[in-house]
């Protein structure tokens, strides 16, 4: 990765354009091709450095229902547990941790209804009894980004 990598990675997180050419607008905001800009973002996803490029929304404001759920998996499990846990639609974020409860993941389905339905679905998809649920009450907002 060289300085214009990193002149990219952090335009990309600031105000990307919506435009039906957003990386012709990039490449006039920092001087480079766009069919550049668009090679080199090719190769920052393929390389995994990108995992995606998209919008992001306030769950509460298009209607859906929004849970933390921690889970005590035995080590040996834990591959078997994220990929029952991963292949819901709804489960927006997964990580794994060094404690007690050692898998995190949260959810935002469209009604406490399905949320707690899913919930269930993967306790008895995953034999995993202990689970701790901790539903969003009111939601702070940080900025998230990345000084490359």
């Amino acid at each position: 990765m060289d300085t214009v990598d990193r002149t990219i990675l952090n335009a990309l997180q600031e105000d990307f354009p919506v435009d039906s050419r957003p990386f012709r607008v990039l490449s006039q905001r920092i001087q480079i091709g766009e069919e550049e800009i668009i090679q080199r973002v090719n190769l920052l996803v393929e390389s995994k450095i990108i995992r995606r490029i998209g919008v992001s929304l306030n769950p509460k404001a298009v209607g859906l229902s929004t849970t933390l759920i921690g889970m005590d998996v035995p080590e040996e499990q834990i591959e078997a547990v994220t990929d029952i846990v991963n292949a819901y639609a709804e489960v927006t974020h997964n990580y794994q941790r060094d404690e007690d409860y050692n898998l995190w993941f949260t959810i935002a389905a469209r009604s406490r209804e399905e949320m707690d339905r899913i919930i269930e679905e993967i306790r008895e998809k995953t034999g995993i009894e202990r689970m701790i649920n901790l539903p969003s009450v009111k939601t702070f907002k940080i900025r998230v980004r990345f000084e490359v």
